[in-house]
């Protein structure tokens, strides 16, 4: 159980290059995303949590509805603040 505080924010760096399996066929699969990491809300209020795979991230809210409820509406503002950076930003 966490200590007693209002928000978290996480930042897993990933792979680099995707992962590849071969699966019982003998088929070469590539992963196309990283497992979004979460931490567990002890006595959390918000946590927002980003990982990083390859040329891509995920990015994940959760909450306690107590403190806030739209984690939907928050990770779309955050995603359209990000996309608005890289334009800006040439890259």
């Amino acid at each position: 159980m966490s200590t007693k505080f209002t928000i978290s924010f996480s930042n897993t760096p990933g792979p680099i290059k995707p992962f590849f399996y071969i699966d019982i066929y003998g088929k070469k699969i590539r992963t196309i995303h990283a497992p979004t990491y979460m931490i567990c809300a002890g006595k959390i209020g918000l946590n927002i949590a980003v990982t990083t795979f390859c040329n891509s991230f995920t990015l994940t809210a959760s909450s306690d509805d107590n403190v806030f409820d739209e984690n939907e509406e928050l990770c779309q503002l955050i995603e359209g603040y990000l996309r608005a950076e890289i334009k800006r930003n040439n890259v």
